[in-house]
């Protein structure tokens, strides 16, 4: 069913509340628009609200407005819009304690929206503009463009929908707005998310192409608004890339150490080095206080990302690799069983738990060695060994002398990881010669705008389109937008431009005009093919938009 494909990615994009797992219930009332979220984790949506969303589009943009819609009842799970009406049940059950409880039980009528009276109706309506800002951010996130709703024929959709899905009694009373009335507001607001969501947007893209700083610059604007736990985990992972680049010019080795399961390995760092090291001295680079000030915010918003979202897998995970680079080890095998307990026997928190036992060990003059290894173990054999796990194998038997298992161990991990930089780290443990890969890609896609000084004809492209600025501490950029075409400007200079592919191409396609990509990453749309120079996007095992860079950036 269509309506399910778009809640499960409308769903894993969304904050989840704890205890509720969501679920989509489709009833056939086929009267007016209308749907619900209950605090089971339900999101029930009437046959005549599905209709609505599709009726005179095409099924691509009835889907971004299933997707608002979604978004807007799951951000009331979220945020816990159904606090009040418990903690009011809650009270009157004990109605009879006294005094106190009873001015408790005042103080939640007084500030929530139970009854009919005007501050309950103005309480609901807030929560409601509160759950459509959510909802649309959520929707983009989950790789659906808000402007579907937001664009000048979007507003009827809106006005359609609007007084069902926020519950009439907020605008039952003459005093208080009509749909239409609200309708038009909505589409304002909505509109002014939309252009923060390009913040995040090109945040995720800096992120892509290893530019970390430029990354936390424009996710960080975006947090103040929008603090959901995609954004808390993108600002956790730019912050530790920065510490790992950061820690290697202390000592190159240090990064190199252990694969520490993160979203994302970074392939910008000076140097691929894993040898012996001096690990008495690894605790000078350790104690660098930038490197400290990295690795803190990369924990504190990976714990907030957490937070956000209890069954959110890349957070604990990310968060595990994070403490043990604090030197955190204890934290960090907490961490890993947060994970585990979300998806059992992951490799990526088994192996993020193994070797948080064995620094956990080292730091308590403990053997724990045979139980890392145990956990790895089985995870090494078999048709499809995990490279992670016997790279990390290989490091416990370093570090105890064991040369010969070393060997065996790296071995078997360049069978796997044939190229990139642990697998050149690997290779000078074993006396080879194994270059950190560049996959620089055999052509490249043409961006409609070309990327460098605003001069030549760009100057005129740039001013048939549409711009918006933004201030980013003492930065001024401008984002265009056209048809199908976004540049950004910064320092007037072309830095990103990202545009739809009018014709899309499959995944194998692509590949084969331009070559193995850096790497590819999950996005809650698809993924994503990461180049020097720009990046293609993933949707339905189809390459549907390509972002474009200055060269050399990776």
């Amino acid at each position: 069913m269509r309506a399910t494909d778009v809640f499960s990615r409308v769903a894993a994009a969304a904050d989840k509340a704890a205890g509720r797992l969501p679920r989509l219930l489709v009833i056939r009332e086929k009267g007016d628009p209308w749907a619900a979220a209950i605090p089971d984790g339900t999101i029930i949506l009437s046959r005549g609200g599905l209709e609505t969303c599709y009726k005179g589009v095409t099924p691509e943009r009835g889907d971004a407005r299933l997707a608002f819609v979604l978004g807007h009842e799951l951000s009331h799970q979220s945020k816990d819009d159904f606090w009040h009406s418990r903690a009011s049940q809650a009270v009157q059950e004990f109605a009879g304690s006294g005094k106190e409880l009873a001015a408790v039980s005042s103080y939640i009528q007084s500030t929530s929206d139970l009854g009919a009276g005007v501050h309950a109706r103005e309480v609901a309506k807030i929560k409601e503009l509160q759950a459509d800002g959510y909802g649309i951010v959520i929707m983009a996130m989950a790789g659906y463009d808000p402007h579907d709703v937001v664009s000048g024929d979007g507003t009827n959709f809106i006005q359609d929908f609007v007084s069902q899905i926020t519950g009439k009694v907020a605008y039952e009373d003459p005093e208080h707005p009509t749909p239409a009335q609200r309708a038009d507001f909505l589409r304002v607001n909505l509109a002014s998310v939309a252009e923060e969501l390009e913040l995040f947007r090109i945040g995720v893209r800096y992120y892509q192409q290893g530019r970390y700083e430029d990354a936390v610059a424009f996710l960080g604007r975006f947090r103040e608004r929008f603090p959901s736990r995609e954004v808390f985990n993108d600002l956790g992972l730019s912050y530790f890339q920065l510490a790992m680049g950061h820690l290697s010019q202390c000592d190159a080795s240090l990064p190199y150490r252990f694969k520490l399961p993160t979203l994302f390995d970074s392939e910008t760092l000076a140097a691929a080095t894993r040898g012996k090291g001096d690990l008495s001295q690894a605790s000078r680079c350790f104690q660098d206080e930038t490197y400290k000030t990295y690795i803190a915010e990369a924990v504190r918003n990976l714990e907030l990302a957490q937070s956000r979202d209890s069954g959110y897998f890349p957070a604990p995970v990310n968060l595990a690799a994070a403490y043990i680079m604090a030197g955190e080890p204890t934290r960090a095998m907490a961490a890993a069983e947060t994970a585990l307990r979300i998806k059992p026997g992951d490799v990526n928190a088994t192996s993020a738990k193994a070797v948080a036992l064995y620094l956990f060990g080292r730091a308590n003059a403990i053997d724990t060695v045979e139980a890392s290894l145990a956990l790895l173990g089985s995870y090494a054999e078999g048709p499809t060994p995990s490279a992670d796990a016997l790279y990390n194998m290989a490091a416990f038997e370093q570090e105890r002398g064991r040369t010969a298992a070393m060997q065996s161990h790296l071995n078997a991990f360049l069978a796997v990881e044939k190229d990139g930089p642990f697998a050149a780290a690997a290779g000078r443990l074993l006396g080879k010669q194994v270059p950190v890969a560049t996959a620089k890609a055999k052509s490249a896609p043409k961006s409609p705008i070309p990327l460098g000084d605003v001069q030549g004809t760009t100057p005129k492209l740039l001013h048939a389109m549409a711009k918006k600025e933004f201030t980013l501490g003492t930065v001024q950029v401008q984002v265009y937008a056209g048809k199908g075409v976004t540049a950004l400007v910064k320092d007037d200079m072309v830095d990103l431009v990202e545009m739809v592919v009018e014709k899309p191409q499959t995944i194998d396609a692509f590949r084969k005009a331009y070559g193995t990509p850096l790497r590819e990453l999950r996005t809650p749309a698809g993924a994503a093919l990461v180049y020097d120079g720009f990046v293609a996007d993933i949707t339905g095992d189809m390459v549907r938009g390509i972002a474009f860079f200055p060269r050399g950036g990776i």
